[in-house]
Parts: C-alpha cells; sequence; structure tokens
C-alpha cells in the first residue's frame, strides 16, 4: 500500500487519465483564489518550511481542542516537538528538523497560527485531523481540517497553488466518498502562509477537471487503486 502523498505526487499517468483539465483549473484557481488575510513575512528557510508549517498547525489543533486563543513561544515550542515527531512518522524529508529552533522560526509559526485561527474562527463543528480509511492500494491517511460541509487542505509553500495541492485533496475526498464516513459539498485548499484560498462545491470542480459527475469521478478513481491498475 502507498501513502495520499506518494499518490498524489507521483501516478502522473493515472492523474492525466482521471483529471486530464486539472492543470487548467490550477491556473485559473491561482487568477481568482479568494484573500483571506495579509500575506506572512517569510524569514524561513525553505528546508525549514515544513517543520514552521507544522508547529503552526499543531498549535492550532491544540488551542482548538482546548478552547484556547492566544499563543505563547514556550507552547510553540511544544508544538515544534510535536510537529518533528509528525514529520519523523509520515516520512518527509526530515535532514535539517533536529537543528535549535530559531526565534525567528518561532515568531513566524506565530504568524501562520493567527492565520489559522483567523481563517477557521467562523467555523464550528471542526474535525480535526480527520482520519480516512484506505482503498486498494492507498493506505488510510489522516487529513487537515474537514467542516461538516467542507473538506479543507492546508499548504503553507510560499508559492501559487499547484496540482498536487488539489490532487491530495482529491484522495481525501474520494476516500471519504467510498468509505461514506463524511459527506462533503465542497472543497477548499488554504495557503495561511500567502493568506489565499480557493474554495468551490464538489460537483462543479469534479466536472471542470474531468468532465464528469462526482459520483462518476469516485468511481473512476477508486476502480483505479482496488484494480492496482494506478500507473505513474
Amino acid at each position: 500500500m502507498i501513502s495520499e502523498r506518494r499518490f498524489a505526487h507521483s501516478y502522473g499517468s493515472t492523474w492525466k487519465r482521471v483529471a486530464p483539465r486539472l492543470e487548467n483549473f490550477v491556473r485559473r484557481a491561482n487568477l481568482t483564489y479568494e484573500r483571506s488575510g495579509n500575506p506572512i513575512d517569510t524569514r524561513s528557510d525553505t528546508s525549514r518550511r515544513a517543520l514552521v508549517n507544522e508547529a503552526a498547525f499543531q498549535q492550532f489543533c491544540t488551542y482548538r481542542r482546548e478552547g484556547r486563543v492566544r499563543s505563547s513561544n514556550d507552547d510553540m515550542m511544544n508544538s515544534f516537538e510535536r510537529a518533528r515527531a509528525k514529520i519523523r512518522r509520515i516520512g518527509t524529508d526530515w535532514s535539517r528538523i533536529d537543528d535549535e529552533i530559531m526565534l525567528s522560526e518561532v515568531e513566524e509559526a506565530a504568524e501562520l497560527f493567527e492565520a489559522l485561527q483567523i481563517f477557521f474562527r467562523g467555523s464550528r463543528d471542526l474535525v480535526l485531523e480527520p482520519a480516512f480509511p484506505g482503498c486498494g492500494i492507498i493506505d488510510h491517511c489522516v487529513g487537515d481540517v474537514a467542516t461538516r460541509e467542507c473538506i479543507v487542505e492546508i499548504k503553507g509553500g510560499d508559492r501559487p497553488f499547484r496540482s498536487i495541492d488539489f490532487r491530495q485533496v482529491i484522495v481525501y475526498f474520494v476516500l471519504a466518498e467510498v468509505s461514506k464516513k463524511y459527506s462533503f459539498g465542497r472543497i477548499c485548499t488554504f495557503n495561511p502562509r500567502r493568506g489565499v484560498y480557493v474554495e468551490c462545491a464538489v460537483s462543479d470542480f469534479f466536472h471542470e477537471i474531468s468532465g464528469l459527475s462526482v459520483a462518476e469521478f469516485v468511481n473512476t478513481l477508486s476502480s483505479e487503486w482496488v484494480g492496482a491498475s494506478a500507473s505513474r
């Protein structure tokens, strides 16, 4: 079995077959995104950015679960430790995650945390790190955030949206539909670093990227997984 991240990053032949117009959607999304706040001044080194992003997300999850609001540097340092553990666990490149945490990185993570707080401020019934059962070659996995209506993928790169960002949320959506654990009417990709997001109804999204209905797309991609016909 493979992770959802590996499937999203690889298997280009399968993605071209099931979502031939995804790149067109991404190009349009980078022109028509919504703004959630001001961009954050990025000071962290590129090789450490995943750690900073994850620390901010871990802080957000902890505070949201505990009903807390204001961040502290001590709490953020604990969040960096949880982020390190998660990065090791999911197998992401972690060659520099054990380097000393710099004050500038703590401050940057705190800004990202605030951006997350603001974006989800009006959302109720958040599911943090929603779990999805596996299907075929795709192993069980954990997403970022879900609401009753929407699955949200958080990407903290200092760059425009890419197809990989949407591939991952597609995988989560299809797993949710197959398992019937969740029923989402919308998908969202949010970048707290740039202060932008793209959100749309799943019916519009899947029709635009594939020409298929939601049910047809779910059946097509899940059949690739179950039939082991997915190719790179």
